[in-house]
């Protein structure tokens, strides 16, 4: 009879885009730097078609290891095939491993577990592959090498007849009628992916797991025929899942002829392949066995894939990938506490749409907050666009689009994937006279009321003081977040507010540290300071560089302050503590400063710690008791009387005190 080497047809590895997906994902946000192995699990299956061939596929639940659960079954995906992805941190890294060495390693873990027997427990451990990768999360490309290891024992060779037709021959000429029902049963549902098939003559036949081999008796083991799953379909070769099982199957009975059982589509198509091999006592020493299996690229030569999904993404999905990009890379190694998850579900409220306005609009979005709602009731003028980054050319024609709306329209023309809100709204304020329109105002004042109660952080960033009174009040009632930015022509003042009054201290020291507001500093209350001023004192004139810095240092400060444990109540550290590592003191970004106040005509800046002031016109207990007690009456009457609002705060007593002060002139020295 004249033999043949038998050849296998290797396995076509399909990675779907999902995979590659989960795997960016889980680099930036799990694996970072690290490069260990990870499990993975793919699925093969029969086929019918010669031009799919033996295929093992591979998606995002591939990473789902634990769904491995009884490694014999199968699935609705195939038959499990287990597998380890190495990532590599540069494509160098990637080039450098010693691809032989890698398949040895993997391949040697199948020969000892063929050798231990639990291949026999769990015969899913004889099909094995390595994912080697390279992840370009810039480009969205993936440069990757699969590699199936196959033994390759130099004590034996395997042949088959050379004729096709003596080498397979037809699983169903092969045995009697009666035998053939369970194996088409078997072939419709197969649970094992290697099997034991005992066909008696004149008996039914019967399948059996591998790990009933020590269980049969001499006469069944005699009878019993070694069966797999073939995921190939050619007439005259077997699948890549052959290999192995050989040389697993001659640990367990050493015969010079086998015939085996491929079980293929349906039991029409199934086989029965016979196999000479040499008989050899024992399996050669790991030492001297060797592996292949490494997977041609689509030019049919040993070298690496690349897939490149740009161009099969959603620009927006790419814009929010890359966006995050940089944000998950601090993670990584510079800043690992960063809490990204906070940022984008932390909800701000700008108070001004202007050269402020757009200043921290866009240092939100390079953090990562992803709800945003502007606020303004201007309209964009033809002098803003050179000083307020959101606006073009086009946003001042016609009379001009409204601020809040064009800023919003930018934001989302910049990141598609904002939530981004406008509202259209004047704050109204102390001094600004309420004549005959009370009924709106009070709308105005209960739909800012609510806005506030519905966000997390407010900006304050409008242009004039008194404007900043009523937002300043609702934080102080609802413990809000308020970062407040001032600009002044050449200096410039970022503050964080302090805690509510309604926040009780757990502390007597938090109780003597809450810190003060814009207006604690002041003995007079805020009034309408756009009365009799010329064109430059009513326009905002700034050097123009101001606006970006102190709109970055809000923001930073606001990301700090939500890093910090303690949240709206983090205490100032004093001028000693700038070092400190104490949790109250100092965020996971560094220290938290009340006051940040700059100077530009001296390239400086100080920090300024103020403790709020009992008779504060806007944070005051007595004020914001007042406005909870007697909502828009009280207001009303602060509106157009600024004197009731001194008066209500307790300054027009404390002017009486120190008027009444009488101070010894005579100055003594100790």
């Amino acid at each position: 009879e004249s033999l043949s080497l038998l050849k296998f047809q290797g396995f076509h590895s399909v990675p779907d885009a999902s995979l590659w997906e989960e795997l960016g994902k889980r680099k930036l946000e799990s694996y970072k730097l690290s490069d260990s192995s990870v499990e993975l699990i793919g699925w093969y299956n029969t086929s019918r078609s010669v031009h799919i061939g033996s295929r093992v596929t591979l998606r995002a639940a591939s990473f789902d290891v634990e769904n491995l659960k009884d490694g014999n079954e199968k699935s609705g995906d195939g038959f499990p095939v287990r597998g380890i992805l190495i990532n590599t941190n540069t494509i160098d890294e990637f080039k450098k491993i010693d691809k032989k060495d890698l398949l040895n390693k993997v391949g040697n873990e199948i020969l000892d577990d063929i050798k231990s027997g639990s291949a026999t427990e769990d015969p899913t451990l004889l099909v094995r592959f390595i994912l080697l990768s390279f992840a370009d999360l810039k480009k969205h490309k993936y440069i990757y090498w699969f590699g199936f290891p196959a033994i390759v024992d130099p004590t034996v060779s395997f042949q088959t007849p050379a004729s096709k037709e003596q080498s397979m021959k037809p699983l169903l000429s092969m045995f009697a009628i009666e035998q053939h029902k369970c194996l088409e049963d078997f072939v419709t549902n197969p649970k094992y992916p290697f099997f034991l098939c005992i066909m008696k003559t004149g008996e039914e036949s019967h399948i059996r797991p591998l790990k009933d081999w020590e269980k049969l008796t001499g006469i069944d083991k005699e009878c019993a025929y070694f069966g797999f799953v073939d995921p190939c379909p050619l007439e005259g070769n077997p699948g890549w899942v052959l290999r192995n099982f050989l040389i697993y199957i001659r640990t367990l009975r050493k015969k010079e002829r086998e015939s085996l059982v491929c079980l293929r589509q349906s039991i029409t198509e199934s086989k029965i392949l016979l196999v000479n091999s040499a008989m050899v006592e024992n399996i050669s020493d790991n030492a001297k066995t060797t592996f292949v299996g490494w997977e041609p690229n689509a030019n049919g030569k040993m070298g690496p894939r690349v897939i490149d999904l740009s161009a099969h993404l959603d620009p927006i999905r790419l814009a929010e990938a890359a966006c995050n990009l940089n944000l998950k890379l601090m993670t990584w190694r510079a800043l690992p506490e960063l809490n990204l998850n906070l940022l984008a579900t932390t909800k701000c409220l700008l108070l001004g749409s202007g050269t402020l306005g757009c200043a921290v609009a866009r240092g939100l979005l390079g953090w990562g907050f992803r709800n945003i709602t502007m606020l303004d009731n201007g309209k964009v003028s033809y002098s803003n666009p050179v000083r307020q980054s959101l606006f073009a050319f086009d946003d001042c024609k016609n009379g001009g689009k409204p601020k809040a709306e064009a800023a919003v329209e930018s934001l989302k023309a910049i990141f598609p994937g904002v939530n981004a809100k406008a509202i259209s709204l004047t704050i109204p304020m102390p001094g600004h006279f309420v004549t005959s329109d009370a009924e709106h105002v009070e709308h105005t004042v209960k739909m800012l009321e609510e806005l506030i109660q519905q966000h997390d952080a407010i900006f304050l960033l409008t242009d004039t003081r008194e404007s900043r009174w009523l937002p300043t009040v609702f934080c102080a009632m609802y413990d809000k977040i308020l970062i407040n930015a001032a600009l002044g022509f050449d200096g410039y003042l970022v503050m964080r507010h302090g805690h509510g009054l309604n926040v009780s201290p757990t502390t007597e020291t938090e109780s003597q540290q809450r810190l003060g507001c814009y207006f604690c500093n002041d003995i007079v209350a805020p009034r309408n300071s756009t009365q009799d001023r010329t064109l430059d004192q009513q326009c905002t004139v700034t050097r123009p560089g101001l606006a970006p810095v102190a709109g970055a240092l809000a923001v930073e400060m606001l990301v700090n302050l939500l890093h910090n444990e303690l949240g709206n109540r983090a205490p100032c550290p004093s001028t000693n503590d700038c070092a400190s590592t104490e949790k109250s003191k100092v965020s996971k970004l560094g220290i938290l400063p009340h006051q940040i106040r700059g100077f530009f005509s001296t390239f400086s800046s100080v920090l300024v710690q103020g403790p709020a002031f009992n008779q504060c016109t806007a944070c005051s207990s007595r004020i914001i008791d007042k406005v909870r007690d007697e909502g828009f009456p009280t207001l009303l009457r602060i509106f157009n009387d600024p004197d009731y609002l001194e008066s209500l705060a307790g300054l027009d007593e404390l002017k009486t005190d120190t008027d009444l002060c009488d101070f010894d002139e005579d100055w003594t020295e100790d």
